[in-house]
């Protein structure tokens, strides 16, 4: 894994996804309500959005925090910062927000996404060769965006099946 900083993820995401496309504008979009979810249903979110994320042609994929510290209740910093030291990653979350993830690594983009979900943060993932991308929010909504039509139908029927309620 890669640690990124702010403008290297974003020039990592308009080069690799966004192609020069305003980030998040005019693309089929799919809202589900994740709130007042249980942590197993959590889990098994951020399980099928990693495998997805990471399982397409053997390419990487980028996840950026942008929001934490919102429901600090909910939160567990020294898990997170532990988890970041224990990939090398000495940078405060501010600092480096950026996780460039390649395909073997699929456990760890799990891992991070599940904390996303548990501590009520935010994040965009943009996966490079899906054509797709994802965005949580501390609002407890996700967000999937897809650049074409039949890219995402997969992981959006896993979610459904998971029981998401659709925005």
């Amino acid at each position: 894994m890669r640690f990124l900083t702010n403008t290297d993820a974003r020039r990592w995401s308009d080069r690799a996804f966004w192609a020069g496309k305003k980030p998040w504008t005019g693309f089929r979009r799919q809202e589900f309500s994740i709130e007042k979810l249980d942590a197993g249903l959590k889990t098994q979110i951020a399980r099928v959005l990693a495998k997805n994320l990471l399982s397409i042609d053997n390419h990487e994929c980028l996840l950026t925090l942008t929001e934490w510290g919102v429901w600090e209740s909910a939160e567990c910093m020294p898990l997170a910062e532990k988890y970041r030291l224990s990939l090398g990653c000495t940078d405060p979350i501010i600092d480096v927000p950026g996780h460039c993830f390649d395909p073997s690594e699929q456990d760890l983009l799990f891992a991070l996404l599940a904390m996303v979900l548990y501590f009520i943060w935010g994040c965009e993932c943009v996966s490079v060769a899906g054509g797709w991308a994802i965005r949580i929010s501390h609002d407890e909504y996700l967000e999937v965006i897809t650049a074409k039509r039949g890219t995402s139908d997969e992981v959006l029927a896993e979610l459904r099946g998971l029981g998401l309620k659709k925005l």
